[in-house]
């Protein structure tokens, strides 16, 4: 809960003005630039993200994200000029969140090289992808698929390697999904984590489906972290979303769940602790898919990372995310365990 910790507070809250003319959702006033976006993200996931009549002037709105951003937001990777005019509202609304949704299962696929070259970062990965091992069976024995990426499109911590992993996890796909967005236990497999808050949640519940929201949770949450390598504590502000995958309409041949997440920018969720280093989860995409032998124990997991550590030299920023990627994998294996 807020205020559970000193370094979680309420961002100021600016009011927005107009004529009142139903131009909102959950009460915000929508700038007529971003309702052609809301409306395409309505269309695209069947989910009502607006409630929007003609007839409410908006330009006096302050800090309503314009459709400039909206659709920024959630490619892969952020233009650096757009990154910096982000006014950490843009996941207020229910269409931005789900087209995040689907950018992140679109990171997750073997065909799309649009916008990440990815590479072997093993020899036994290399091996599965030249022929010589089988996939599944690597999976069964325990192994770790491990990928690394580099961004083909120019934007915000594009210079810094991306990292994708594949692994099979104890834990049914709904047990991890729900540890990964339980705020209060990420301490139980992060041991970097000194707290973890909830600043703003928008659905509550993995499962919802159809709510105000759309499917599944959301929400924005303040991590404070103090890694053993330096003397600085370091927060991270991020959206988080879950919700169940839909095999037919998201492509995947198992259900499950996904669980998206991404920085939020502007200054709005700052601490007020000046002592504190921001860092950045660029982007994070869990997809969590039904065991490949129908084990209800275990899950398939394919795991995107990107993140942004001032800490990080840019040319260790690579081994430093693929041991990060991997120490998480054994955090959550020795978790599901116990």
């Amino acid at each position: 809960a807020i205020g559970s910790s000193p370094f979680a507070r309420f961002g100021r809250r600016r009011r927005a003005t107009g004529d009142g003319k139903n131009n909102n959702i959950g009460g915000r006033i929508i700038p007529a630039s971003a309702r052609s976006f809301l409306r395409k993200q309505e269309k695209a996931v069947g989910v009502d993200t607006t409630d929007l009549t003609p007839g409410s002037s908006t330009d006096d709105v302050v800090g309503s994200p314009s459709a400039e951003l909206l659709e920024a937001v959630v490619e892969p990777v952020v233009a650096e000029d757009l990154w910096d005019r982000l006014t950490g509202r843009e996941f207020d609304l229910p269409g931005t969140v789900a087209a995040m949704a689907r950018t992140g299962l679109s990171m997750c696929r073997r065909s799309n090289r649009e916008w990440v070259e990815w590479k072997p970062a093993d020899k036994i990965t290399t091996k599965v992808e030249s022929g010589d091992l089988v996939e599944d069976e690597v999976l069964r024995d325990g192994e770790v698929l491990v990928y690394k990426g580099n961004f083909q499109k120019a934007g915000y911590g594009s210079n810094l390697p991306v990292v994708k992993t594949r692994s099979v996890l104890p834990l049914a796909p709904v047990e991890l999904a729900e540890l990964l967005m339980d705020s209060s236990r990420v301490k139980t497999y992060n041991t970097m984590s000194l707290g973890r808050d909830d600043v703003k949640v928008m659905q509550k519940g993995i499962n919802t489906v159809d709510g105000d929201f759309g499917d599944g949770e959301t929400k924005i949450v303040r991590n404070l972290t103090d890694p053993p390598v330096t003397k600085k504590k370091f927060v991270c502000v991020t959206m988080m979303h879950a919700r169940p995958l839909r095999p037919e309409q998201d492509k995947v041949d198992r259900g499950g769940y996904l669980v998206v997440s991404r920085a939020v920018g502007g200054d709005m969720w700052e601490s007020d602790d000046d002592s504190l280093t921001r860092n950045e989860i660029l982007l994070g995409v869990n997809l969590i898919q039904e065991s490949l032998n129908a084990n209800p124990n275990e899950c398939v997991v394919t795991s995107v990372t990107h993140v942004y550590s001032p800490s990080v030299p840019v040319m260790l920023a690579g081994s430093v995310g693929v041991k990060g990627a991997v120490d998480f994998i054994k955090d959550i294996r020795k978790l599901g365990k116990e």
